[in-house]
């Protein structure tokens, strides 16, 4: 009963006003209720603490624009050009542009709310297109306010929306492989590869020359029980990475590899919305030296893998 009060209580937060004092404790205490630390944003000691400080002091600018999966798109053509992202189909911003949608030329799709993360709809028929399911996900994120749900600012900046994009893989998209790479000031760290995010899913780490970290983060969620072989295209999805977080002390950059071409899928400033963080802790701990640049790239690396 105790515990059902408590979490009753928690649940509340995210019903509060918005006004970023209250915002910066209630997002503290979540993170807090979770990995039992209070985060530092003075000078971050956890990768927790990174992405908490990043939550509420880069709220406007790029970080705005980023967050955003379609005005990314933006600044991905800007700045590496258009042929890194995945056909758009079309940019849903009411019930009106879906239907309109319904009755265009079908081709599989895949539909994700500009303004979150996360959420995830897979049409690769014009009936599940056209299904209560597919009709009752675009209902609910055009409605979403993520940026409330989560306490991440940066979602509310622009209008909520939907973007459709061609969908690159089979039926589930289990064939793309996504590669997520954690940067620090422009430089691509960690290769997070993860396989089968719908179903069996792993998330295994390596570092930029492919060689096997022994970290995780997710509890529950394991690394592959067999290492993949090096990607022939891991020099462009490095650079890639390096070219898009110029500038930014930290973001991932999340790419696709689809027969040797690179798509940019999002780029995330604040992974797992703050609340977790590397393990072993001596890790989480040496990429908050690295963030704070109290530790070289080098000595880094020469720490890891162990």
């Amino acid at each position: 009963m105790r515990k059902l009060v408590v979490n009753m209580a928690f649940g509340l937060i995210y019903y509060l006003p918005s006004w970023l004092w209250l915002d910066k404790l209630c997002t503290k205490v979540v993170i807090w209720k979770s990995n039992g630390k209070w985060p530092n944003t003075n000078r971050p000691k956890t990768f927790s603490d990174i992405c908490t400080k990043i939550n509420f002091e880069q709220i406007n600018g790029l970080r705005s624009i980023i967050c955003n999966k379609f005005y990314l798109r933006y600044y991905v053509t800007a700045t590496i050009g258009p042929k890194f992202l995945l056909p758009l189909i079309d940019h849903i911003q009411s019930m009106a542009d879906y239907h309109k949608l319904c009755e265009a030329n079908f081709e599989p799709c895949v539909l994700k709310p500009a303004h979150g993360s996360g959420a995830v709809f897979f049409a690769n028929s014009i009936q599940e297109l056209k299904s209560k399911e597919c009709q009752e996900f675009c209902t609910q994120m055009l409605k979403l306010k993520y940026d409330r749900l989560s306490k991440q600012i940066t979602y509310g900046t622009f209008e909520r929306s939907i973007i459709v994009e061609k969908n690159m893989g089979t039926i589930d998209g289990r064939t793309i492989s996504d590669y997520k790479i954690h940067c620090f000031h422009g430089i691509p760290t960690i290769v997070q590869h993860d396989e089968g995010r719908f179903q069996n899913h792993t998330q295994t780490f390596y570092d930029p020359s492919w060689q096997h970290l022994d970290v995780n983060v997710l509890a529950g969620v394991k690394s592959s029980p067999s290492l993949e072989k090096k990607p022939s295209c891991l020099e462009a999805i490095i650079d890639t990475a390096r070219n898009l977080s110029k500038g930014l002390d930290y973001v991932r950059v999340d790419l696709y590899a689809i027969n040797e071409s690179i798509y940019v899928g999002e780029m995330t400033s604040f992974p797992w919305g703050g609340k977790y963080g590397f393990k072993p802790s001596k890790f989480d701990r040496d990429l908050a030296k690295l963030y704070n640049e109290s530790m070289s790239t080098e000595d880094f690396f020469s720490n890891w893998p162990k």
